[in-house]
């Protein structure tokens, strides 16, 4: 695929740059409810807060 790389990818991509931020596009996203017990099918491996990284406390 292709992107634009900016000065922010890097530290975007390592999570060092956390937070809200316009971006040019978004190609995909897929919203799960969490709650549904059906969900646990479609992710891989134990469903825990520390799959989710970094944690949405951390965007407070």
């Amino acid at each position: 695929g292709y992107y634009r790389r900016t000065a922010e990818y890097f530290p975007t991509k390592q999570r060092q740059r956390l937070g809200c931020y316009p971006v040019p596009m978004v190609h995909s996203t897929i919203l799960l409810d969490l709650r549904k017990a059906g969900t646990k099918k479609t992710i891989p491996g134990p469903l825990t807060t520390s799959s989710f990284l970094p944690s949405p406390a951390e965007y407070q």
